[in-house]
């Protein structure tokens, strides 16, 4: 099964909206597997350069809208803007709906893919920690990045000082019995991910970084030359109330580069 061949995109006349499907039009290989759907009328103007199979006019709220059409055809993703107004800062109301109740990866893309150098190889990074998150983000992290040929990176940040529930029970244990067991710890998970992602993908390139400093500075750190970055959703009210913390609302809101927030249940 892929994990970006249909996608749903949600088109508002914004300018992220526009970019969310520029940056979807580039990566799927067949125009007629790209539905755009737009709450409301009257339809949105698509870009003269980009193909997409049909605009769908849904009346309901824009995440049912997206939700309810990317069900009916089976998408692998939906891929949204962070807010619907070209003036907004932060997750609007329809990606955090989105974040909260999608039984698939949300893709959230802001600004224009910046060019990239000669010879450059984005990597695909994965951001996992430990449990069906970790599983759920590195598993469609390593689908996507075998489709494209492109690297992937398994990326686990260690905390200095954890706070439970925000961060894992294990990092917290691991905290208290002194330097470098976290890290420790967190290399051989990396490591056991890795060797389960290559034992089904012999051809996948597979690295492991266990990075001692914040979420916010390792994740954007890694994100500036990124393809993707994937995270892992533990469950619809554990992500809501995480995403609502200073931390990870500015990762997912405010970040130049295409995150995805990958449900550890698929809906297919």
């Amino acid at each position: 099964m892929s994990a970006f061949a249909r996608v749903v995109v949600g088109l508002d006349g914004s300018d992220t909206a526009v970019n969310a499907l520029r940056w979807a039009a580039e990566r799927v290989p067949d125009p007629s597997a790209i539905e755009v759907v737009h709450a409301g009328a009257p339809d949105p103007t698509i870009p003269g350069d980009l193909e997409v199979h049909s605009i769908h006019s849904v009346d309901a709220p824009p995440a049912q809208a997206l939700m309810q059409t990317a069900e009916e055809l089976h998408a692998d993703a939906i891929v949204v803007g962070p807010h619907g107004s070209g003036f907004g800062h932060g997750l609007g109301s329809v990606a955090k709906q989105l974040l909260h109740e999608a039984t698939l990866p949300v893709i959230v893309i802001d600004g224009r893919e910046p060019p990239r150098s000669l010879g450059l190889t984005p990597p695909v990074v994965a951001c996992v920690g430990y449990g069906e998150p970790a599983t759920a983000a590195s598993e469609w992290a390593a689908d996507f990045a075998q489709e494209r040929s492109l690297p992937l990176v398994l990326l686990h940040s260690v905390a200095y000082r954890p706070i439970f529930p925000i961060d894992s029970a294990s990092d917290v244990l691991a905290s208290y019995l002194g330097a470098g067991v976290s890290a420790g710890w967190a290399r051989d998970e990396l490591g056991a991910i890795a060797a389960e992602l290559k034992s089904t993908r012999p051809n996948l390139e597979v690295t492991a970084h266990v990075d001692s400093t914040s979420v916010i500075k390792a994740v954007r750190r890694a994100g500036e030359t990124a393809e993707l970055v994937v995270l892992g959703k533990r469950s619809e009210e554990e992500f809501l109330h995480t995403i609502g913390t200073p931390r990870l609302r500015r990762l997912v809101a405010r970040s130049r580069f295409p995150t995805a927030v990958v449900p550890t249940t698929p809906s297919h």
